[in-house]
């Protein structure tokens, strides 16, 4: 039988769940305040707007996408839990370690907005608190999985476990990117091939190693899907390719056989998100009402185009890869998440965030070179701003609506009540 959405959600982490969406609007109200201050929406002419970026993409990554993520498998953990295996789960150490995530991500939210990666003044005193928040993050990460580790102990791998076991590596491994980081700013190292490519390293090993095999591992234990040959060759396909993606995304001069490995990386990543896209579609799995796995169709897509190098150059200059990065992270991940979202909200609530993601989408093409230098107004920002509202409105619908649901729900007299 196929499983439901639903189906294995035995622990139930609405709270979460709702601290991390609206999580997920601020960072989207975020997104809107930089580009208004990028088109010189004079209210809000003093941010700055290196500062806005990382906030936004902080409390996007770190507080919305990556907890209910978390979720999920703790989920499924809970319910081998209860068919006798993942004797090592504990339901409380997960809740606590996820709701550290978000507060954590909320934490260096205002730090992030005020001074960035700088220290910040509290009083006569300056503290470094985006750095330390931040990695007080990755320890919450090391912990989560730790945890993970030890509850999946003893468990058959099938598909899901074998992508969410690389999905943890992947976690953990993409913060090595964040400390080489620091280590560089440190011994004031200034080689753009060091400083920018640890950076890239952190994030896209953190977005295809974590969160897409996080959301791919998702997608199977939706469908049940059997392992097989073609999802086993995926996955390891993906695992080889997803640690030197990043040197694909080097705009620094670097020797010609590194930049090979980063094409071939992209094209193992493309197969075996294909592969796994092909198995999907064997169970049933791919239909216009999943736009998340459509999504991921183009996602797939791009990556195997990428890893032709004059198509990857044009792109790159052309401004393509900042589509490319929403595409992933609210067409894939996000529309995949909310797919799931356990409290009760109308189905057209949900069914208007595709059509709230592909506006925001659709209105980022005036950012690329692909938008003709005839149609450039002094409004056309504006109009890149008006389109990135749609998300969060979006998800403030999706609260709203969830919360007056509920609100109904509590009000009905229990079945007992009735019967009085």
């Amino acid at each position: 039988m196929k499983n439901t959405p639903h189906a294995e959600h035995s622990v139930q982490f609405s709270l979460e769940w709702t601290a991390a969406l609206a999580c997920f609007v601020v960072a989207g109200i975020t997104g809107t305040a930089f580009r208004l201050a990028a088109a010189g929406f004079e209210p809000l002419s003093g941010l700055n707007l290196g500062y806005v970026r990382n906030a936004h993409s902080h409390l996007m990554l770190f507080s919305w996408a990556t907890p209910p993520l978390m979720i999920l498998m703790a989920q499924r953990l809970a319910l081998k839990s209860t068919q006798g295996g993942a004797k090592n789960f504990r339901a409380r150490t997960f809740r606590r370690i996820i709701r550290a995530a978000i507060m954590i991500g909320v934490l260096t939210f205002v730090p992030f907005l005020i001074s960035g990666y700088t220290s910040t003044k509290i009083g006569p005193i300056s503290l470094p608190l985006t750095i330390i928040f931040s990695t007080l993050g990755m320890f919450v990460w090391y912990a989560f999985s730790l945890a993970y580790w030890r509850a999946r102990e003893g468990l058959a791998r099938d598909s899901v476990w074998r992508l969410w076991d690389w999905a943890n590596a992947f976690l953990c491994l993409s913060t090595l990117g964040a400390w080489a980081r620091g280590a560089f700013i440190g011994m004031k190292v200034t080689d753009a091939r060091l400083t920018h490519g640890s950076i890239q390293f952190f994030v896209i090993t953190f977005s295809f190693g974590w969160l897409t095999l996080g959301m791919l591992g998702e997608f199977h234990r939706r469908r049940n899907t059997q392992p097989g040959r073609a999802a086993d060759l995926g996955t390891a396909l993906l695992a080889a390719g997803i640690p030197l993606i990043f040197i694909s995304a080097q705009t620094a001069q670097i020797p010609s056989i590194l930049s090979a490995c980063g094409h071939l990386s992209a094209l193992a990543v493309g197969v075996g998100l294909s592969l796994h896209l092909y198995t999907l579609r064997e169970s049933g799995g791919i239909r216009w009402r999943n736009p998340s796995i459509i999504a991921l169709i183009f996602v797939a897509g791009a990556m195997l185009i990428s890893a032709v190098p004059p198509i990857l150059n044009w792109a790159n200059t052309t401004g393509l890869r900042l589509i490319f990065v929403h595409l992933l992270l609210l067409g894939v991940v996000t529309m995949g998440l909310l797919e799931v979202y356990p409290r009760a909200t109308p189905i057209k609530a949900r069914g208007l965030m595709p059509a709230a993601i592909l506006i925001l989408l659709a209105t980022m093409l005036p950012t690329t070179g692909l938008w003709p230098r005839a149609l450039y107004t002094p409004w056309t920002f504006y109009f890149v701003a008006l389109g990135s509202t749609a998300p969060w409105l979006g998800g403030t619908w999706i609260l709203m609506e969830s919360y007056r649901l509920s609100a109904i729900k509590e009000a009905r007299p229990s079945p007992e009540q009735t019967a009085r």
